[in-house]
C-alpha cells in the first residue's frame, strides 16, 4: 500500500544514511505540506468561483443577491436554479401573496376599478346625469364626495371669469375717499373675520377630537361627512398629523378615505407599490425581471389621460407577466390586443375604410 511503503521507506533512509537521514524527513514532509496547502488552495479556488457564479446570476437574473439566496444557488448548482426560475408555478409565492394582502386596487378588472375609485371623466358624465351614480356604500360616498369637488372647481372657474370681466369694465369712482383700488378690495376680502377665525377654531377643536376616536367610529364619521368635507379635515392638519386619520384602518377602509379624497392616487399610488414589493419580495424573480423588461420594452405612460391607469395592473398581470417567460409572438399578440395598449395608441380614432363611421360619411 502507497502509505505503508512511505512509512518504511523514511526509517530506512535514517538507518541507510545518517546523515542525510534529517535532509530526507524535511523534504518529504515539505512536498507533503506543499500538496496538501494545493489542495486546500484548490477547494477554497472552487468556492470562490461558485461564490462568484451565485453572485453573477443573481445580480443578472434577478433583482440582486439576498443572502439566503446566495447559498442556495450555490447549494442548487447555478444550471439547476436557472431551470427552477424557468418554471415558476412550481414555485410557492405565498410569502409574498401575504404582502400584497393590503393592496386591493390592483387586482380589481377595470371596470370594478373605475366603479370603486372613478376617473374624472366619469364623475363629470354623471354630474350630467349621463351616467348613474353608484348606490351602495363606500362608492355613493367616493363619487358624491369627487362631484362635489367638480362642482366646486366649476363654481371657482365661474367666479374668476367673472371677476376678470369686472375688472376689465371696473370705472374709477369720483370724490373723495370714494376711488377704492382694487388691491384695497381683494385685500379687504381676503382678511379673516373675527367669525371666521372662531369657526376655524371649533373645526380643529372637531377634527382633534375626531383623531382620538377608535378607527372603525372615525372611519364612520369620515364617510358620512358632507361631500367636499373632508378636504377641509385634512387641510386643517399638519403633514405628519394626517396618517394618524387612517392609524388603525382596515386596508380597505384607508382605500376609501384616501379615495374621498383623489381616488386617481389610490390606483397609482397601489400600482407603484405592488409592482415594487413584486420585484423585492417574489421567489419568482427571473420572470419579475423578465416582466420589467417587457414593460420597459412595451411602455405605457400612466399620464395618456385620465383613464390609462385604470387599465396598467391589467396589462401588466394578463398580458406581459404570463408571456414573460414564453413565446414572442404570444406576448406580442397580447400586448396588441390589451385595452391599455389600444388605448395608449388612440385607437378609438383609428378609423378603416370599411369602418361604420366611414360608411356613414359616404
Amino acid at each position: 500500500m502507497p502509505g505503508l511503503r512511505r512509512a518504511i521507506a523514511i526509517p530506512v533512509l535514517v538507518s541507510l544514511a545518517p546523515g542525510f537521514g534529517s535532509l530526507a524527513i524535511a523534504a518529504n514532509l515539505a512536498s507533503l505540506k506543499s500538496n496538501a496547502s494545493a489542495a486546500i488552495d484548490h477547494g477554497k479556488n472552487s468556492e470562490i468561483r461558485e461564490h462568484a457564479r451565485a453572485l453573477h446570476v443573481l445580480n443578472r437574473l434577478a433583482f440582486g443577491p439576498q443572502p439566503r439566496e446566495v447559498a442556495e444557488v450555490e447549494a442548487m448548482g447555478v444550471n439547476r436554479w436557472i431551470n427552477w426560475q424557468l418554471h415558476p408555478d412550481e414555485i410557492d409565492d405565498s410569502a409574498l401573496e401575504r404582502r400584497l394582502a393590503d393592496y386591493r386596487a390592483p387586482f380589481m378588472d377595470p371596470h370594478t376599478l373605475m366603479m370603486n375609485f372613478p376617473p374624472g371623466n366619469l364623475v363629470r358624465q354623471a354630474l350630467k346625469s349621463r351616467i348613474a351614480v353608484p348606490g351602495g356604500e363606500p362608492q355613493h360616498a367616493v363619487w358624491e364626495s369627487q362631484m362635489a369637488i367638480v362642482r366646486q372647481r366649476q363654481m371657482q372657474k365661474q367666479m374668476q371669469s367673472a371677476q376678470q370681466n369686472d375688472a376689465g369694465t371696473m370705472t374709477q369712482v369720483q370724490g373723495v375717499g370714494s376711488a377704492i383700488s382694487a388691491d384695497a378690495m381683494n385685500a379687504a376680502s381676503e382678511t379673516p373675520s373675527l367669525a371666521d377665525n372662531e369657526r376655524k377654531l371649533y373645526a380643529d377643536l372637531a377634527v382633534t377630537s375626531m383623531v382620538s376616536l377608535p378607527p372603525q367610529q372615525r372611519y364612520e364619521k369620515l364617510l358620512n361627512m358632507l361631500p367636499g368635507h373632508i378636504q377641509e379635515v385634512v387641510r386643517s392638519l399638519l403633514p405628519r398629523e394626517r396618517p394618524e386619520l387612517i392609524s388603525g384602518m382596515t386596508p380597505a377602509q384607508r382605500e376609501t378615505v384616501v379615495a374621498l379624497l383623489n381616488p386617481r392616487m389610490v390606483v397609482v399610488n397601489e400600482t407603484e407599490s405592488v409592482r415594487l414589493l413584486e420585484d423585492i419580495y417574489s421567489e419568482w424573480q427571473l420572470q419579475r425581471v423578465m416582466t420589467e423588461f417587457w414593460l420597459n420594452h412595451f411602455n405605457i405612460s400612466a399620464r395618456k389621460n385620465e383613464m390609462e391607469p385604470y387599465y396598467l395592473p391589467q396589462f401588466e398581470h394578463e398580458a406581459i407577466a404570463p408571456h414573460a417567460l414564453g413565446k414572442f409572438e404570444d406576448l406580442l399578440d397580447a400586448v396588441a390586443e390589451s385595452p391599455a395598449m389600444l388605448l395608449y395608441l388612440d385607437n378609438e380614432q383609428s378609423i378603416g375604410p370599411d369602418s361604420l363611421f366611414a360608411l356613414r360619411r359616404e
